[in-house]
């Protein structure tokens, strides 16, 4: 099984440089970008690879036999090589976020400029894939070497832009066991009530990714401090605190990253009967497609799970793995 991984990541590279080599062939310019290149320098084999590219989406769309536009308007083509999907980005500049999530409009531009766009400095770097000579514009590697996540420039501007950078932060800074900027997690805390605005299936891709990549507690933590937990999953925040009992608050902490999945799901039970809008069972559900019929049935369970999770959160603990 290690070797039939091994082989895997190993040819998910190859495809991906030729997928570079191609587009410099037609006589563009093309790197690697993002986490790979980060998960490189940190000594890490990356799931994925983006590409950015000077080429335009049909220029792109014509070089590759097999390719979807998944986000053409933005400079997004995804091209399919030996059955994985490769995203290539046309290097671009964005205008003004309206919704929280897009830019109203962008303008294909040079890879500087498209770095400058981008979230985090520790994802804002560019890797010749033949050399692996890395361009840093931002000085992300510093800040690897440091192990900080940090905006690239004005953290609140770069949280008004998309609202899930937010969640995105701290979330990074737990799987990667980094610490927060001061200034990014003061931004996150004064715009965290802006996260209500994205969607649930978002949220929930991020919660999994914070929950199940390690550093679990660290990313509760973060949110605890910052108030977005209290933002999204208002259900998991009121059982802080208990009782003045630190050492159950300490447990509870431990034991939410196992029982985060089934206590959310009773939420969104809970929410079924009462009418109301739990945000904790809309975001694991994915606006309200109930996947657990007997716990829908069995409302007063979520309350008496809650008053377990209260009163009883060591011996909750003790039954599962210990977190990193």
């Amino acid at each position: 099984m290690p070797d039939k991984c091994a082989n895997t990541a190993r040819n998910k590279r190859q495809e991906a440089a030729r997928i570079v080599l191609r587009l410099r062939s037609a006589g563009f310019e093309a790197y690697f970008v993002g986490g790979c290149v980060r998960d490189f320098v940190m000594g890490v084999v990356p799931d994925d690879y983006d590409i950015v590219t000077s080429a335009l989406p049909n220029q792109v769309m014509a070089l590759f036999k097999r390719t979807v536009a998944i986000g053409a308007k933005f400079g997004v083509v995804a091209v399919i090589e030996e059955g994985h999907s490769y995203e290539v980005a046309t290097f671009r500049s964005d205008d003004v976020y309206i919704d929280g999530r897009r830019p109203s409009q962008v303008h294909f531009s040079s890879a500087k400029e498209d770095v400058f766009r981008r979230d985090f400095t520790v994802n804002g770097l560019l890797m010749d894939p033949v050399t692996g000579e890395i361009t840093d514009y931002v000085d992300g590697l510093a800040d690897i070497r440091e192990k900080i996540i940090r905006t690239i420039g004005d953290p609140n501007q770069r949280f008004q832009e998309d609202h899930l950078r937010m969640l995105r932060a701290i979330r990074f800074t737990a799987n990667l066991n980094f610490n927060l900027d001061s200034s990014t997690q003061e931004a996150i805390a004064k715009n965290v009530a802006e996260i209500k605005t994205i969607s649930a299936e978002r949220l929930c891709d991020e919660l999994s990714k914070l929950l199940t990549r390690g550093g679990a507690r660290r990313g509760l933590e973060l949110m605890a401090q910052t108030g977005m937990m209290r933002e999204i999953l208002p259900e998991v925040d009121a059982l802080q605190g208990v009782d003045s009992l630190t050492s159950a608050t300490e447990s509870l902490l431990h034991a939410l990253p196992h029982t985060l999945p089934t206590l959310l799901k009773e939420c969104a039970a809970q929410g079924s009967k009462t009418g109301k809008c739990l945000s904790a069972g809309k975001i694991l559900t994915g606006r309200g497609r109930w996947t657990y019929p007997l716990i829908r049935k069995r409302p007063a369970r979520f309350w008496k799970k809650v008053k377990a999770h209260k009163m009883k959160a060591a011996q909750c603990v003790a039954s599962f793995a210990p977190l990193d």
